[in-house]
């Protein structure tokens, strides 16, 4: 495995930047408000980077399976993209085409489909960190 990760550069980047840029920007100004945004950007995605493959991969295996479930077992699955992220964008087309189905059961799988998406997504979010307290507003 390569040392330091992908993830292990993005936490370095955004904790170097939290130590010693921040501190020199004034509270309260748009600039310190924008590198606060991109700091907890990178620590998402440093989060996040780890499982995201893993949750591609399950959300594409859940939308053709549910697609397959609802009318489309005549799909060509075999003609869509072979790079995950490709797949996840034409899966969602395909779904996105639904959308306005006026079939009761067609909505409620799409619905349990979707929470179920989010549920991963959800667990790609790291855990809030305390905000440290101080005197004056950030």
């Amino acid at each position: 495995m390569i040392r330091p990760t992908d993830p292990d550069l993005l936490g370095g980047v955004a904790a170097s930047l939290e130590q010693t840029v921040l501190p020199d920007l004034a509270r309260g100004t748009a600039a310190r408000r924008q590198l606060q945004a991109a700091i907890g950007i990178l620590r998402r995605i440093a989060f996040a980077l780890p499982q995201r493959a893993g949750s591609i991969a399950a959300d594409n295996a859940d939308m053709a399976e549910t697609l397959r479930r609802i009318e489309m077992s005549n799909l060509e699955f075999a003609t869509l993209p072979d790079d995950p992220s490709a797949r996840h964008l034409a899966l969602q087309e395909m779904l996105s085409a639904l959308a306005d189905s006026p079939d009761d059961a067609v909505q409620t799988i799409l619905t349990a489909l979707y929470r179920r998406m989010i549920d991963r997504e959800l667990t790609l979010l790291p855990p809030e960190t305390p905000r440290k307290k101080t005197g004056a507003p950030a």
